[in-house]
């Protein structure tokens, strides 16, 4: 874990979460990184869980499009669940209470 000295005090800069487990996994809280092989959806965290901080995900899959599921009474970009293309990647941020943005990486 790495913290930062922020005007709040340390925050942690968060942690990397890899799976290729082949279903649906959930990304802990507080991760800042996660890489997906072989996996057919993951779900994302609280929205407050992510608070002021990205989570970047990447798909490693040259194939599967797993699906991102906000969790229950989250969005993501208004909706439930969005696609992770193959062999791309994503950035997460809260714009709201229960609402994320997703950002794709060029």
């Amino acid at each position: 874990m790495t913290l930062q000295r922020t005007p709040e005090g340390y925050q942690n800069l968060g942690t990397q979460f890899e799976t290729a487990a082949g279903g649906t996994v959930t990304i802990p809280p507080g991760t800042a990184y996660a890489s997906t092989d072989n996996d057919t959806g993951l779900n994302l965290p609280t929205a407050d869980a992510i608070g002021g901080s990205a989570l970047v995900i990447e798909n490693l899959d040259a194939v599967a499009t797993p699906g991102l599921n906000a969790a229950a009474g989250d969005t993501i970009d208004g909706v439930a669940s969005v696609l992770l293309a193959s062999s791309s990647a994503i950035m997460v941020v809260r714009t709201g209470p229960h609402a994320l943005k997703a950002f794709g990486f060029a």
